[in-house]
């Protein structure tokens, strides 16, 4: 097994230079970025929840005007049509 622990060394001798250029990260650093993300996350949410809500009530404005605009007509119809009724009822004839 001697064999094995000049390996483990050679390994260790080539791979602390590479190890030593990588960069190192506390946990309170990786802790604020989380929280970053986070806070950017519910921000964009927030706006997507707004702009969804306008939508939706662009959309029921919509709906309620198209509804008023066709009772309208219905109503407009049905008076065209009783008008002559009503007139003639009035005359008495």
């Amino acid at each position: 097994m001697p064999y094995l622990r000049v390996d483990l060394k050679t390994e260790e001798k080539e791979t602390r230079p590479r190890v030593s250029r990588c960069p190192s990260f506390s946990y309170a650093e990786i802790g604020t970025d989380v929280s970053r993300f986070r806070n950017a996350s519910a921000a964009n949410l927030g706006r997507q929840i707004d702009s969804k809500q306008k939508a939706l009530s662009r959309a029921q404005e919509d709906v309620q005007s198209d509804s008023t605009e066709q009772q309208n007509e219905i109503v407009l119809k049905i008076l065209q049509k009783l008008l002559p009724i009503i007139e003639k009822y009035a005359k008495g004839e």
